[in-house]
């Protein structure tokens, strides 16, 4: 979903990312549709396992989320959805804030014919990954390290934790 909508705008609509002002912008994205931003493919898992995906956009920004009846937000993300599985996908991977709103996407599951994830498994990977790579290029061990989890109390920060901890 998009986080600046001014300049998410002006992407699309040059002018109009530039004439209209926010407020406008916030109300017409209950009209905008989820949008196709791009294929990804060359996937590659260490095990040879090859994937491809899509990247799709719900148009509305966290504020504006948390500002709609859970109802509107719903139908705009299981349209997104929609346009997921249309392009292809066969999972769908709540991103952003849209695992956020309402029941960390239970009510979007139930709407699809393709399984739905929060992508917080991906996060937790991810956030290791990097970690690693950090003190791989400190010269550290992370076996010896002080590690800080900042968000450690949130759920993808305490399953980051408690795996780093193990290391």
């Amino acid at each position: 979903h998009p986080i600046d909508p001014r300049v998410d705008v002006q992407r699309k609509y040059p002018f109009l990312g530039r004439a209209l002002p926010l407020t406008w912008i916030h109300f017409l994205s209950r009209f905008f549709p989820p949008l196709y931003i791009s294929h990804i493919t060359g996937l590659c898992s260490p095990g040879g396992s090859k994937a491809e995906g899509w990247l799709v956009a719900c148009p509305f920004t966290p504020q504006r989320m948390m500002t709609l009846p859970t109802s509107v937000v719903y139908r705009k993300i299981v349209r997104t959805g929609q346009l997921a599985k249309k392009l292809g996908a066969r999972l769908l991977g709540l991103g952003a804030f849209t695992h956020i709103v309402g029941d960390a996407g239970v009510t979007i599951d139930r709407c699809l014919d393709i399984p739905v994830t929060t992508g917080g498994s991906y996060t937790v990977v991810s956030a290791l990954q990097a970690a690693r790579a950090a003190a791989d290029r400190l010269e550290l061990s992370l076996s010896e390290a002080t590690v800080a989890v900042v968000g450690a109390a949130g759920a993808i920060g305490r399953v980051s934790a408690r795996l780093l901890a193990r290391e």
